[in-house]
């Protein structure tokens, strides 16, 4: 039988496999030197600041009394050779008509920004308009042209930066409110901070836009100011100033005074450096006016000085007259007019009248023998300056009032108007002498388009302000904007031709 029994272990060895023996042990690595230590950091705020590059310093230039040998003996070696190339080149005609296009080219017009500025009083209207010199920032002046008496309004001046990538159309950069209605304003030409303006009370101020208080740089005092609102503004150069370019003040009104002002950055005033003034008895014949008008003021309502010749400069009237004018005229001085310093004589002669008011006037940017006007009689005309009392070209769009022209800054020939209809006019008359090749609606509200003026650097750019404070920039067409032979051409022929071409 079967029974259970316990047995004692049996082990059996592998002959094979080793036995492992297992040892307890424990190491420590070398001591390090490096040093920990807990240390907070906060993140650092940003913030944005603008600078300006200070004035140049007037250098006094010299040539060198010795010219050097080596010198010498290279320019008698290399200019014949260069000059033999370039008179080549004046010669050839092998790249006539051809215009190299660097971007794409644009083949409409187009409205890039409308601006207005929500937060003013619904009754201004836009009285002036200006690009600082390096084209990004546009200022607006506000105020009113129908005063019936004292001016009650304030006013004010606004920029917009229309290069910045998020652009308020409803609230300007900078807005500075004025104690009235501003009449019109002006950058400086070569500082983007400094702009100038005229009050209706006839005052001319200077701002600085990038000072801390946004207060006025300087001021004219109240002995030497215009009697009547101040109608343009204008910086123009030093004709004293040589190598560093300097810039003069010089505004025009309504009291028929042409003043030139010095502006000292370190005075709270202007001053005074002279004065001229327009009288009854310069107009032309055509005007008919009275004898016993002929010794009082005509208002001045526009002015223009030529880039070629700092002295020369034309002025539109309120009765309708356009006179070209030097500032180195001279003669007997005229007193009596409450001013720290004697009025001249300016007009050197005058042109075929319109049969309104002048409403602007501008020499041409790239001849200087060409004006450009245009007139509440609803013509614009383009006259040869000291060569014809007739214009060489008229034009009536039968659209109202002209209010504002301005000359192309980069094709001959090439101009805008702004009409009392709330419209834009382009005009090419290398293109058609008949018609303007562009025609636009510049107001949303079709009311009066008050101004109009080119971009200085971004040349295809153009802005225009209306009645209700309105302002839109436009990009133009290239056809309209790129000079070529044709309008170059038709350039040199209107310049040096005295013949009416009316149209």
């Amino acid at each position: 039988m079967f029974v259970d029994a316990n047995g004692d272990e049996a082990n059996y060895s592998s002959f094979w496999k080793r036995e492992r023996s297992v040892v307890e042990s424990a190491s420590q690595t070398k001591k390090s030197d490096e040093k920990r230590a807990e240390v907070s950091v906060q993140a650092t705020e940003a913030v944005n600041v603008e600078v300006q590059t200070s004035d140049l310093l007037a250098v006094d230039l010299k040539l060198p009394e010795t010219v050097p040998a080596s010198l010498e003996k290279f320019l008698s070696y290399a200019e014949p050779l260069v000059s033999k190339e370039l008179q080549n080149n004046v010669n050839s005609h092998a790249f006539d008509g051809y215009d190299v296009s660097w971007v794409d080219e644009l083949r409409s017009v187009t409205c890039l920004h409308t601006l207005q500025n929500t937060a003013l009083d619904e009754q201004l209207q836009c009285t002036g308009l200006a690009w600082n010199c390096v084209g990004s920032v546009i200022a607006i002046v506000y105020g009113r042209y129908d005063h019936q008496d004292w001016c009650t309004h304030q006013g004010a001046l606004c920029t917009w930066n229309v290069d910045r990538q998020k652009l308020d159309h409803n609230k300007p950069d900078f807005t500075l409110e004025t104690p009235m209605c501003v009449t019109s304003v002006a950058f400086h030409p070569t500082e983007p901070n400094i702009v100038a303006g005229g009050y209706f009370n006839g005052e001319v101020v200077v701002w600085n836009l990038g000072a801390d208080n946004s207060e006025y740089l300087v001021s004219t005092s109240e002995e030497n100011s215009h009697r009547e609102p101040v109608t343009q503004v204008q910086w123009i150069k030093d004709p004293k100033s040589r190598i560093i370019a300097k810039y003069e003040l010089v505004s025009v009104s309504g009291d028929g005074k042409i003043l030139r002002w010095h502006v000292a950055h370190n005075r709270q005033t202007l001053k005074l450096l002279n004065g001229y003034v327009l009288l009854g008895k310069n107009a032309p014949a055509a005007l008919k006016l009275k004898e016993t008008e002929n010794d009082r003021e005509v208002g001045v309502s526009a002015v223009s000085f030529s880039l070629f010749e700092p002295s020369v400069f034309c002025l539109g009237s309120e009765n309708g007259g356009i006179f070209s004018c030097s500032l180195d005229r001279t003669g007997l001085p005229l007193a009596d007019f409450n001013l720290s310093c004697e009025l001249l004589r300016l007009v050197t002669s005058s042109v075929e009248p319109h049969q309104g008011t002048v409403s602007s006037v501008k020499i041409c940017p790239l001849s200087g023998k060409l004006l450009l006007s245009c007139s509440f009689d609803g013509t614009a005309r383009i006259y040869s300056i000291n060569q014809d009392e007739l214009p060489l070209f008229a034009v009536d769009p039968g659209l109202g009032f002209l209010y504002s022209a301005v000359w192309s800054l980069s094709k001959p020939l090439t101009f805008a108007l702004t009409t009392g209809d709330g419209h834009l006019l382009i005009y090419d008359l290398s293109a058609n002498q008949a018609a303007p090749v562009h025609k636009f609606s510049a107001s949303p509200s079709s009311r009066p388009v008050h101004h109009v003026t080119f971009n200085p650097a971004q040349l295809n750019l153009l802005a225009t302000g209306d009645q209700l404070g309105v302002v839109q920039i436009w990009q133009l067409s290239d056809a309209v904007t790129r000079s070529d032979v044709k309008a170059a051409q038709l350039l040199e022929s209107f310049s040096s031709t005295s013949r009416n071409q009316e149209v």
